[in-house]
């Protein structure tokens, strides 16, 4: 507990282009568009807006218990639209690009199945592979934009909700590729 409201520090990869119901890759996609291409001359304008206190809505995927039941259950039985998704206050104190990238199909693709092959129990993996073999077979694309960015932030912040919510505000779907943690109070990696 003491270590868990220190502020921490993330390295989140947002890929442009596609959205989930997770926020992340393990999740079913939701959106694409071809436009998540050439998003990085709009980014530093649009990061401006997650800094400071604001509120931020519980990913729909997250263990926050609304009416008894956490979340991730009202979305798996989809029931969402029958609640209020609350919101909390969080702090951000910087949000800076580190680094854009083009990743290929080809490598997306492999990073994909390597990430929800990686984790056990039953989580809808047959289901999301499924639908992003969908997506690719279907998707004219063979690279796709990814910002990294260093993110300061209080505890209680999600970070793929502000790959989420960066992507809704350049009318872009996106979603956190890869999230690492590496600061927590004055412990680093």
């Amino acid at each position: 507990d003491e270590y868990t409201m220190l502020p921490k520090e993330y390295e989140v990869k947002v890929l442009f282009g596609f959205a989930t119901d997770t926020y992340d890759v393990m999740g079913l996609v939701e959106n694409i568009s071809a436009d998540g291409s050439n998003v990085s001359s709009e980014i530093s304008t649009a990061l401006e807006k997650f800094t400071g206190d604001f509120e931020q809505a519980y990913p729909p995927y997250s263990s926050r218990t609304v009416e008894g039941k956490p979340l991730f259950q009202w979305a798996r039985e989809g029931r969402l639209g029958e609640i209020e998704i609350p919101k909390h206050k969080v702090h951000l104190e910087s949000i800076e690009i580190k680094k854009v990238e083009e990743i290929t199909k080809e490598k997306l693709h492999k990073y994909i199945n390597s990430a929800i092959g990686s984790v056990k129990g039953d989580f809808r993996q047959e289901e999301i592979l499924a639908k992003w073999e969908d997506v690719f077979s279907a998707e004219s694309n063979s690279e796709y934009q990814v910002v990294t960015l260093t993110i300061n932030c209080g505890s209680g912040t999600y970070v793929r909700s502000i790959a989420n919510d960066l992507g809704n505000l350049l009318g872009v779907p996106a979603l956190a590729l890869h999230i690492k943690r590496t600061k927590i109070g004055d412990f680093k990696i």
